[in-house]
């Protein structure tokens, strides 16, 4: 035997093995949400009415100062829960993950925080939001904008 007939023989028992990848499904999605405005927004708006008063959304002087505050702590919770394990507490209920596009790992920072600002463009638009349902990769329009990805972690 020769050895480039070895040689290919070698090539051809290579296997590569490719990694399965099983998308968020659209009312996972939506459920994850709902879960994480109780999670987050709720115990966020607890620390807001202790800081500024619990009338505080209601005062026009006061409003806009805790609006931002409670935006700003929003916007943090959620870039390190997804920073740190990939997933809110929402989306971890329900088995997702926010994964890089590309290479499948937890994301960078800045396409976190891209993502974060991409559901503003998606509540003003509100396709955006609705966008996993016409698209084979599930991928909203934050998610498009970002690069990033909603993965199932378990099958069940």
């Amino acid at each position: 035997m020769r050895w480039r007939d070895a040689k290919k023989r070698k090539e051809q028992k290579k296997v590569e093995i490719e990694q399965v990848v099983i998308y968020g499904k659209f009312l996972a999605r939506a459920f994850s949400m709902v879960m994480d405005m109780f999670m987050l927004i709720l115990p966020i708006n607890i620390i807001i009415g202790l800081i500024f008063g619990f009338d505080a959304l209601k005062n026009s002087e006061t409003s806009s100062v805790a609006g931002i505050f409670q935006i700003s702590l929003l916007f943090i919770a959620t870039v390190i829960f997804w920073k740190v394990v990939g997933q809110t507490p929402g989306k971890k209920a329900f088995s997702l993950k926010v994964v890089d596009s590309q290479t499948l790992e937890l994301a960078p920072l800045w396409k976190l925080i891209v993502r974060y600002l991409g559901y503003f463009l998606s509540l003003i638009s509100l396709v955006g939001f609705f966008l996993p349902l016409f698209r084979e990769d599930k991928k909203a329009l934050h998610d498009i904008i970002s690069g990033t990805l909603v993965i199932q972690t378990e099958v069940s």
